[in-house]
């Protein structure tokens, strides 16, 4: 008989047993009462209490695709407003995943300019060395008017640009004054152009030192590419690329300097200061303005010194949409666009 109790145990002896474990475990009797908790809820949002803690675990699933959210953006739904869909889908969630969806979620202007880029409606630099290759760049003005209907400020975008400029995610481009155009394009982007500069300005070498000089060159765009996180402005000055050279470094000042304006890389400004440049950057420019001209002056041979924005759409000036040439009048005051029954006009702006 005490053989078959040692070898079965009796139900009263199991109880026992279970109970002197229980009592004597600290975490599993913590993990009992929890179990027995009911949900709390902490603003709003639900939070399952399990093991005595919140569940990070399990990442819910987003109810907006990151496709979704960039059209949601470029129709003039903010991040807040996106913000507010996501806490409502998610809400019996837990605290710890919602947060990191948020945290998680692109600047409004970021999507924004990702959105435009891939809409086609933007500025195309070509590359160098293979012409039908095109880096995008979207225009300040861009940004501003198709965020202005919504409820993000101008303020917003400012700061976002700004923000987005010194985390190197996003680089500026300037017309050759510094002030009536500016775009901005992806980091990523803009590396790719400056690598494909040097390897078409290398390539075309024929002195018998070109080997060593374009190793010297590739140096230097190392060099340049490495620091771009400190330079975030849309000029550079001689002190500033001064400061960012390695003290040990064979090549000299004015050499890396040189090598970069011949690429094309950096354009003289003013005194001891440059611009950030592409070596095509100069040709979509002046494209562009020639572009405008166009535009401005069938305008003015008007009867009414206005055109129907229809009739000015049909017309090919250049590579580029004429919507978007348009857009780019309007941003620079150079026209208005006035809406009446028959249809959208542009005018020049009254004297």
């Amino acid at each position: 008989r005490n053989l078959d109790n040692q070898i079965m145990p009796t139900t009263e002896n199991l109880s026992l047993a279970s109970k002197k474990e229980n009592g004597n475990n600290p975490c599993l009797k913590k993990e009992v009462t929890k179990s027995l908790a009911p949900a709390k809820k902490e603003n709003g949002i639900k939070i399952v209490m399990k093991r005595g803690r919140k569940s990070s675990t399990q990442r819910p699933t987003c109810g907006l695709s990151n496709k979704t959210i960039v059209h949601e953006i470029a129709r003039g739904r903010s991040r807040k407003t996106i913000r507010s869909t996501l806490e409502e889908e998610e809400e019996d969630s837990t605290l710890d995943a919602s947060s990191e969806i948020l945290q998680d979620l692109p600047s409004d202007t970021l999507l924004l300019l990702q959105c435009i880029q891939q809409s086609q409606q933007c500025v195309f630099i070509p590359l160098k060395v293979n012409s039908s290759r095109l880096v995008p760049a979207v225009l300040e003005s861009q940004l501003y008017s198709k965020l202005e209907a919504s409820d993000v400020g101008d303020s917003i975008v400012t700061q976002e640009l700004q923000d987005l400029a010194e985390d190197n995610k996003i680089r500026r481009l300037v017309s050759a004054n510094g002030r009536d155009i500016v775009a901005w394009m992806e980091t990523q982007h803009y590396i790719s152009a400056v690598k494909d500069a040097n390897e078409y300005y290398s390539s075309n070498q024929t002195s018998t030192t070109s080997l060593e000089e374009n190793q010297k060159s590739s140096k230097v765009i190392s060099w340049f590419l490495k620091n771009l996180s400190k330079w975030t402005k849309k000029t550079i000055s001689e002190e500033a690329l001064k400061e960012a050279l390695p003290t040990n470094q064979m090549i000299a000042l004015d050499q890396c300097i040189d090598i970069l304006v011949k690429r094309q890389i950096l354009l003289p400004y003013k005194t001891k200061t440059f611009l950030f440049w592409l070596p095509h950057w100069g040709t979509v420019l002046s494209s562009i303005s020639e572009a405008q001209n166009k535009i401005l002056a069938q305008i003015k041979r008007s009867s009414y010194k206005e055109l129907s924005v229809k009739a000015i759409e049909s017309f090919q000036y250049t590579s580029m949409s004429a919507s978007f040439l348009l857009h780019t009048l309007q941003a620079q005051g150079k026209i208005r666009v006035i809406s009446r029954p028959a249809g959208n006009f542009a005018k020049l702006p009254e004297v």
